[in-house]
This record gives structure tokens, sequence and C-alpha cells, in this order.
């Protein structure tokens, strides 16, 4: 056994005594048995012989010690403790078993070649567990999960998506800051709360889905983005300070009814932002809430409501609108939805039919919700369902199309004799 690993096993087997060690020295006035050293050298020693990539003990995984690129957590482990892959540089893929449901703080933090995460049944993530993993692209969370610690992603310079599930009731402070890279995050219906500085300095991030269940947007949540659109639901009591400030592509905000306050600098520096519509719920307005924004910025509400009043105050154009804020359509439900419109496809593009036979055709990739609106060019040729089921009728060539999402897809469909 390398004297660095055995050291680092009889360390923490001291440290679960009560004993401290520092940089792999005992403290000057410890007096350690020597019969305490020997029998943990000696477990060491036994269990090097039997595995030398991690140290287990009572279903809590302490340390990795391997150096392996691809690693799954053994399904005996409940519990990841503190810094346990702190600084295994080795790592590029792991995989955590359901059995784990507790991943301790700074857990992976600081591991340079992580680039893809599965997490399969966590309830608790502490803070910092990913922070500053440089390469990490891809984290799968499971719908178990419940709490997600600070910081948890801060600094992941390759992240470049996330979805969180609706069974995280509160997004912390800092999650993603400083995640140059991500581009889209998706917050299930569920969420709550959105903790100042979540997002904070997320320069790529031009789409986030906000869920009809956040009530709390905090200070800084957004700052520095690259939100284009935004569209901010009715249970959402009040927009943080700077929320959404220096989103310099932001072009379109829109405000449901039911939303009664915004903060100071909200959309400060938002320097393409050209329509903001503000509800009569909308009573309180921070400082400076669209200070340095378009000069040909246009609030748009309600005629006498307290948003013209403060359109008249800071002297920018108002117009208005007896409906501003009412029948705010919000994305939602994103997790029976999570195929986009890049993956959607009809099953087949191509169908030879005699003229009776039926078949089916069928679009993937369009989330559970979505409408699939089915057409025949020539039904004198070939028909179509509602439900997609095509016949052919006499000899010739026909095109099915089904919209879907505002998007055509087409099947060209050849009938010959029976």
């Amino acid at each position: 056994m390398k004297k660095k690993t055995l050291w680092k096993k009889i360390s923490l087997q001291l440290h679960m005594l009560g004993i401290t060690t520092v940089a792999g020295c005992l403290a000057a006035s410890t007096i350690v048995p020597i019969s305490i050293v020997q029998v943990q050298a000696e477990e060491g020693e036994a269990e090097e012989e039997e595995n030398d990539e991690y140290i287990i003990e009572d279903g809590v995984f302490y340390s990795y010690i391997g150096s392996a690129t691809s690693f799954t957590v053994p399904s005996n482990v409940t519990e990841i403790a503190e810094e346990a892959f702190y600084g295994s540089n080795e790592l590029v893929n792991v995989t955590i078993p359901k059995s784990v449901k507790t991943i301790g703080t700074g857990a992976f933090y600081g591991c340079d070649s992580l680039k893809k995460v599965t997490i399969k049944g966590a309830v608790t993530i502490g803070e910092e567990v990913f922070s500053g993993c440089e390469a990490l692209t891809t984290v799968e969370l499971p719908k178990t999960l419940t709490s997600i610690g600070g910081y948890s992603f801060a600094e992941c310079t390759s992240l470049t998506s996330l979805e969180i599930p609706g069974s995280v009731v509160t997004i912390p402070e800092n999650l993603c800051e400083d995640c140059t890279s991500l581009k889209k995050v998706v917050l299930n219906k569920g969420v709550k709360t959105i903790s100042e500085y979540a997002f904070n300095c997320c320069s790529s991030l031009t789409e986030a889905t906000i869920p009809t269940s956040i009530t709390e947007i905090g200070n800084f949540a957004f700052n520095e983005c690259g939100l284009k659109t935004l569209v901010i639901p009715s249970n959402v009591s009040s927009i943080g300070t700077n929320a959404f400030s220096a989103n310099s592509s932001l072009k379109k905000v829109v405000i449901a009814k039911g939303v009664t306050e915004i903060g100071a600098d909200a959309f400060t520096d938002c320097t393409a932002l050209s329509s903001i519509t503000i509800p009569a719920s909308v009573t309180q307005f921070g400082t400076s809430i669209c200070y340095n924004c378009s000069p040909n910025l246009v609030i748009i509400g309600i005629a006498g409501s307290a948003a013209e009043e403060y359109a008249e105050e800071e002297e920018i154009t108002f117009k208005a609108d007896s409906k501003a804020g009412n029948n705010v359509s919000v994305k939602d439900d994103v997790e029976e939805e999570k195929n986009d419109n890049s993956v959607m496809k009809i099953n087949k593009t191509k169908l030879k039919l005699k003229v009776g036979q039926k078949t089916k055709l069928k679009m993937n990739g369009t989330g559970a919700k979505a409408k699939v609106t089915w057409k025949s060019t020539k039904k004198t040729v070939a028909t179509v369902t509602k439900k997609g089921v095509v016949k052919g009728k006499k000899v010739g060539t026909a095109k099915i199309r089904a919209k879907v999402k505002g998007k055509l897809f087409t099947c060209i469909v050849t009938v010959k004799k029976k």
C-alpha cells in the first residue's frame, strides 16, 4: 500500500475516533495508543487488498482514493460524506445509485475533469457539492430530490443546461453563479422560491422557465444573464432588487396580474428592453427599475394605475391596455413536456399502402400535452383521421401533414393496387 493512501485511511479512522490530524500530521499534544494505529493500519491493508478505490463505513462513503475515469458508487451506500471525492481529478463520469439519499457538502468540489453526473435517488444535496467542476456539462437530478445547498453548481463553467424537479421547493442562493456556458434552465412546477444570486452572471442563459408555482424572485437572481423575453407568473408577490438587471438582450417583459412589488433596479441596464407590461396589481415600485433601458421603452398598463403614474414620473412612454397582465400564458408542467421542438419528428416520412390498407402515423418528441393536427393534401388518394390513422383510397400519391407547436411535418404516401 502507498504511504499516502494508508495515512489517509488511518487519518479517517482517527477522525472517527475523535482524534484530529492536520495536513497528514497529528497534533503535537495528541497521544495515540499504538494499538489503535496498528489495528487501523492492519484493517487498511485488508481493505486495500479487496478494494483500493474507496472507504465505506456503515453505509457512509467517506473517501474516494481511486484513479478511474468512470465510477459508480456502490449500492450499499446511503450517504456520501463531505468532500468524499474532493480533488479526484481523474474522474469523468459518476453514477450515484438510488440507495444514496444524502450527498454532503463539497462532495465533488474541484473535480476538474468531471463531465457527467447521474443522480438516481438523492433527497438532499449539500452546499458546494459540484462547485468549481469546470468540465461538468451534464447533471441529471432525480424527482426524489427535495433540497439543494447553495453554490452547488457555482463556477461550473461548461454546464449548458439544468433541470430542477418540482420536488425542490427552494432554489438556493448562488446555485449556478458564474456558470458562463449555461444556456437553458428549467424549473418545474412545485418550485416556489428563487433565492438571491441563484443564476447571477450566467451570461449565456437565454431561456429560463419560471413556473406558475413561483412566489418569490430574489435579489440579483438573474443578474447579468442573456434572457431575451420574460414572463413573470401571477403567484409571484415580489420581484427582488436587480433581479433581472444587465440582461442586455432582454426585449420584452410581461408581468402577470397578482404581482404587487417590483424592486429597485429590477431591470436596470437592460439596454434592449423596449416593452414591459405591468398590471394594476403592482403598487410598489423601487427606484430606477428601468434605468438605462432602451430609449424607446414603453410601459403597457391599465389607465389610471400605479404603472401609469410611475411612467409619468420617470418620463417613460405609457400605453394604456385594459387587459394588461390578464390571461398571461406561462409555460408550465415542463416535466410532462421534456422533449423540445428540436427533436420532434414524424415516425415515417415515406409510406407505401395498398388500396384499403390502414396504418398509423405518430409524432415523436412532442410532449404528452402537445396537440397534433393531421391533414391530407389529396383525400381522394389517402385520408387521415384525427389520431393519425392513414387509409389508402385509390392509386396515387398524397402528402400527410402533421402540425404541432406551429411546425409542419410531412409523410409522402404512395398508394398501390391491392
